[in-house]
């Protein structure tokens, strides 16, 4: 990172420059320092996440619970006619 809205160190109070006071001014920068992201970069991190996150779409849970309901009947009726089979 080159341009980082805040310089300093964190030991020295009087180390530090600050890129403007005006929040919509330190918002057009992504990071504050080598480290932490300002609220535009943020925003950023959050979009991207959500538009990953919602890109592949889920199955239903109710489609999941007929699947698993089909499948024991289909179950059950095998056993049902192994067992008429053997006897």
């Amino acid at each position: 990172m080159s341009d980082p809205c805040w310089t300093g160190d964190f030991t020295n109070p009087n180390s530090s420059t600050l890129c403007s006071t005006d929040p919509s001014d330190q918002n057009q920068f992504l990071f504050w320092d080598e480290v932490h992201p300002t609220a535009a970069g943020h925003l950023l991190a959050a979009e991207f996440a959500l538009d990953a996150l919602t890109a592949v779409p889920e199955v239903s849970t109710s489609a999941m619970k007929l699947v698993g309901f089909a499948g024991l009947g289909l179950q059950a009726i095998r056993h049902s006619r192994k067992r008429a089979v053997m006897v």
